[in-house]
């Protein structure tokens, strides 16, 4: 599994273009850490501690049917808000909460495709006073795809045809004939 892993990372990584900086998250134990921005609104330009003007990205490789779930927290500084983006289409929070008046964003079951998904974060509003800003985001571990009813139909079916063809097939006729002299 690990060795899957490093190999899907290094393909993300080799699949970007040269201006983006993607932040890669291991499949199978997700990741969490900070990001920042220091231009206002917009696009965020450090995760990590590793810093990029152009493009910020999470990477993460999937198949087609896995999911994962994300949770972007505002610290230090109430009124920062965020939408986070995958492969270019924005995403729905399914809950948000303000505590302290810090905004908390979770995406829970985000539909992975094939390959390599690639998440960033914008930054749409500001706290009062201030263009850069900080907060902490969580990807989970991905969750493996449930077959469609067709998949496991046609498999059933498959282990059928096995099962009468191995009970129906003709058994070789062989005779044995003694003589004693």
């Amino acid at each position: 599994m690990k060795f899957r892993a490093a190999v899907m990372s290094t393909a993300l990584l080799l699949a970007l273009p040269a201006q983006a900086t993607t932040v890669v998250v291991d499949p199978a134990t997700g990741k969490s850490g900070s990001f920042e921005w220091t231009n206002g609104l917009g696009q965020i330009d450090r995760i990590d501690g590793i810093t990029d003007t152009n493009n910020m990205f999470f990477g993460v490789n999937a198949n087609a049917g896995d999911t994962i779930s994300a949770f972007l927290q505002d610290c230090c500084v109430a009124g920062d808000q965020f939408a986070l983006f995958l492969n270019g289409v924005q995403l729905v929070p399914t809950a948000t909460s303000t505590p302290g008046g810090n905004f908390n964003y979770s995406f829970q079951n985000i539909a992975l495709a094939q390959g390599s998904n690639l998440f960033n974060v914008q930054v749409t509003a500001l706290a009062a006073g201030f263009t850069s800003g900080g907060a902490s985001y969580q990807f989970s571990a991905v969750t493996p795809g449930v077959p469609e009813p067709a998949t496991w139909a046609m498999m059933l079916l498959g282990f059928g045809a096995i099962g009468a063809g191995m009970r129906h097939r003709r058994k070789p006729s062989v005779s044995v004939s003694v003589r004693f002299a």
